[in-house]
């Protein structure tokens, strides 16, 4: 069932059902925080362009987060943070793309994505690079 979910978000995003409201750039890199653990990254989904494609079909992003409204409105210059069970900054991007695609290894972590004066907070989350997961926040404009 998990697949189809990933199948019609995949459809969707790749069919222009989505539309965007955001004026953020593409990034990618990756972020060495106080865990010494590098985490590679992919920020975009303001058009879809061939790094974005790339980002989707590799293995090494282990978790795509994706900010958006109820109308399914994609939603830029987004904010996100995710964090290690002792409360360590794992990733940290300010004024991204509204998908993000992250290559975090094997763990549970938080992730607190914001958009505007809001924020929603995703606690305890498992993550294994074996299964890629989703994290959608949803956010009312």
């Amino acid at each position: 069932m998990k697949w189809l979910a990933f199948l019609g978000l995949g459809v969707a995003l790749a069919s222009g059902l989505w539309s965007v409201r955001a004026t953020a750039t593409e990034q990618a890199g990756t972020y060495q925080g106080k865990t010494g653990v590098p985490v590679k990254y992919y920020a975009g989904g303001i058009g879809y362009s061939s790094q974005e494609e790339t980002a989707e079909r590799s293995p090494e992003y282990s978790v795509r987060v994706l900010f958006a409204t109820p109308e399914r409105a994609l939603l830029g210059n987004v904010s996100l943070v995710v964090t290690d069970p002792q409360g360590r900054v794992v990733f940290r991007i300010e004024k991204a793309d509204p998908i993000i695609y992250l290559g975090l290894p094997k763990g549970t972590y938080a992730f607190e994505g914001s958009y505007h004066d809001a924020t929603k907070r995703f606690t305890r989350l498992a993550v294994d690079p074996q299964k890629r997961r989703d994290v959608i926040f949803v956010f009312s404009e």
